[in-house]
């Protein structure tokens, strides 16, 4: 046996050697991914807690936007959360979406939204009756008037140069057409902005919101 050990002896000690070198191969692999990921391990805990405080702030804005629409229009079937989520989705200033909603038809609630459920009136004009207005203005719910709303603005009024606040100075197309034949619709609408400003937490919590949502890297 001890001649056979010795004839074989060469390979016993390659063999031995590529035992070695794998076993330390495998420790320092394992090492290197539990150093890699100690690395990244703060980083993931503030994703993390940015995650949660920008749910913590949305929810808090919905209960805000809901506790204002609810002061104008107890009855109003219009949803916070739908209202919270396009304007998200849609970048747009919620104070100015809820100020327009307001003066417009008190969240569906007045005049021929009562009947269209187009919370902004689009598609509604002077001297119209509600069976005059395109169906395609009218709704089964309030909720289904916000994305269409905001997609008018952005297609006729908001543009690179121009924002909400510069359409509460003149709320005119591209063409210049008004969006209401009202000469006091600007400073209606600006009175109400700034009365949801003063009287809310809307901006503090959609800007809260908004900045840890770009920290999370939703």
């Amino acid at each position: 046996m001890w001649n056979s050990i010795k004839k074989h002896k060469g390979f016993l000690i390659k063999l031995f050697v590529a035992c070695v070198c794998i076993f330390a191969t495998i420790i320092f692999a394992n090492h290197y991914l539990e150093q890699k990921k100690l690395a990244n391990y703060p980083y993931e805990i503030i994703k993390h807690e940015a995650e949660l405080t920008y749910s913590e702030f949305k929810c808090e804005l919905v209960k805000e936007v809901k506790h204002y629409i609810d002061s104008i229009a107890p009855s109003s079937s219009l949803n916070a959360i739908a209202v919270v989520e396009k304007c998200e989705q849609y970048d747009l200033d919620i104070k100015f979406v809820l100020a327009q909603g307001h003066i417009e038809s008190s969240f569906g609630t007045t005049g021929m939204a009562k009947k269209t459920n187009s919370v902004w009136n689009v598609g509604a004009y002077d001297n119209m009756t509600v069976e005059t207005i395109n169906g395609k203005h009218k709704y089964k719910h309030p909720d289904y008037s916000i994305e269409p709303y905001m997609q008018l603005l952005y297609k006729e009024y908001i543009t690179n140069t121009k924002t909400e606040l510069d359409l509460m100075a003149k709320f005119v197309t591209k063409g210049g057409s008004r969006y209401a034949s009202n000469p006091n619709y600007e400073h209606l609408l600006l009175a109400q902005y700034k009365y949801i400003d003063k009287h809310t937490k809307i901006a503090y919590l959609q800007n809260e919101m908004r900045r840890y949502k770009i920290i999370s890297g939703s």
